[in-house]
């Protein structure tokens, strides 16, 4: 007869600190444009979010495109010192890392046009959560007593 399992430890209790007052949020809250999915449940996002977000995405992308140049950098050094039956699988790894790098040079064209055209790229996203919105409700009173608190479980 196999011997049984040993117990698992038992977790230690943790004891910390409530985060300072630094790190709880906003003070004021801001204004959102809201979309209601059902009852008290709302999506929204201000414009000053929506900027933010895109020059977050903006920044990300320049700090991605440089590791691309300087891996395409040290590939094709690689491939000048290489042996001519390595010649090809690096080629194949340049080709591929140029490939990810026009994907983001697509993506940060497509961030700067929005944030060139912010207040209409802004709309656009709110009327996509609207009709997000519009489909979601369809569907409401299939799962009515699924979402809403307090709905009765009979």
């Amino acid at each position: 007869m196999p011997a049984p399992p040993e117990r698992k430890p038992a977790f230690a209790e943790i004891v910390g600190e409530p985060p300072d007052s630094q790190h709880t949020g906003p003070i004021e809250k801001p204004s959102f444009v809201q979309v209601t999915v059902y009852g008290d449940l709302n999506i929204g996002i201000t414009l000053e979010q929506y900027e933010a977000g895109l020059k977050t995405r903006a920044d990300e992308i320049r700090s991605e495109e440089a590791e691309k140049r300087i891996q395409l950098q040290k590939l094709v050094e690689l491939t000048e010192r290489a042996a001519s039956a390595e010649k090809d699988s690096l080629r194949g790894q340049i080709a591929a890392v140029e490939a990810e790098k026009r994907a983001l040079e697509a993506e940060s064209k497509g961030v700067g046009d929005r944030l060139a055209n912010l207040q209409s790229s802004y709309d656009g996203l709110v009327q996509k959560l609207a009709e997000a919105n519009a489909a979601l409700e369809a569907f409401a009173p299939l799962i009515e007593g699924c979402i809403r608190p307090g709905a009765d479980d009979a």
